[in-house]
C-alpha cells in the first residue's frame, strides 16, 4: 500500500500502535517486505476510513487477490433503486440468502409477500409447489450455493439459522449438493400468476459487499 493511501499525517509507527501489532509490521507491510493477512488489511482499511474500492485495489496488489466481502458489507441502498427499474423479478440478498430488497415483479411471485430467505424459500414446501423438477433442477443447487456461501463466511449468523431451519425438512436430508452453483441454464417453473414458463437465476455479486443481486428473467411457455 503506498505511504501516501490514506495514511495522512500517521507516521508508520502511530499505525503499528493504533492497530495492537508489532513495532515495524506497518513499515514492512509498505516496503513489501510482509505479505498482510485480510484481516489486518480491513483494520488498515477502517483506521484510514478507505472504501470498498480502495480496499480491494490494496488487497489485488498486496496479497494478488480480492477480498473475501464480510456479511457486514451489505449492498448500498442505491441499489434499491436499481431493483425497481427491472421489469423482471428481481432481488438483492445477503451472503445467507436472506432477502434486503425485492421489486414488484418479484413480489408477485410470493403473491405480494417476500419472504425472509430466497433460498430457504425455493427448499420449502412453498417453493416445492412453484418450482417445476425442484429435486433435479432446483434443491442441489441451492445447496451448492449454501455450501459455498459457508465457505466464504463459516460464521455467519444468518447461514447458521439456515441451516437449522432447513434441518427441519426430512426430504433434504441425504440430498447431495450439485458441483456448482446456479448457472444460466434455463429452468421451469409455475408462476402464480404468470403460468408455467422459463426462468434463468442469474446472480451477479455487488461490488464492495457481501450482497448479490439475482434476476428471475421469465419467458411463457
Amino acid at each position: 500500500m503506498p505511504a501516501t493511501a490514506g495514511r495522512g499525517r500517521l507516521t508508520q509507527g502511530q499505525v503499528d500502535v493504533a492497530l495492537h501489532t508489532g513495532f515495524g509490521t506497518y513499515q514492512k507491510v509498505e516496503s513489501g517486505a510482509l505479505v498482510p493477512s485480510a484481516r489486518y488489511l480491513r483494520q488498515v482499511a477502517e483506521l484510514f476510513g478507505l472504501t470498498p474500492f480502495d480496499l480491494q485495489v490494496a488487497h489485488a496488489s498486496l496479497t494478488g487477490t480480492e477480498p473475501v466481502p464480510q456479511p457486514s458489507d451489505r449492498p448500498d441502498s442505491s441499489w434499491v433503486q436499481v431493483l425497481q427499474g427491472q421489469s423482471q423479478m428481481a432481488l438483492v440478498l445477503d451472503c445467507s440468502g436472506s432477502i434486503i430488497a425485492v421489486n414488484a415483479a418479484a413480489e408477485s411471485l410470493f403473491n405480494g409477500e417476500a419472504p425472509a430467505n430466497l433460498w430457504h424459500w425455493i427448499l420449502s414446501p412453498a417453493g416445492r409447489q412453484c418450482l417445476c423438477a425442484w429435486e433435479e433442477e432446483w434443491a442441489p443447487y441451492v445447496l451448492a450455493e449454501i455450501r459455498r456461501a459457508q465457505a466464504r463466511h463459516p460464521d455467519d449468523p444468518g447461514l447458521e439459522t439456515l441451516r437449522t431451519e432447513l434441518g427441519c425438512y426430512d426430504y433434504l436430508q441425504g440430498m447431495e449438493p450439485a458441483r456448482s452453483g446456479f448457472t444460466a441454464v434455463s429452468r421451469t417453473m409455475h408462476h402464480p400468476r404468470w403460468g408455467t414458463g422459463n426462468v434463468q437465476y442469474l446472480a451477479a455479486q455487488i461490488e464492495g459487499s457481501s450482497g448479490q443481486m439475482v434476476t428471475l428473467p421469465f419467458t411463457s411457455a
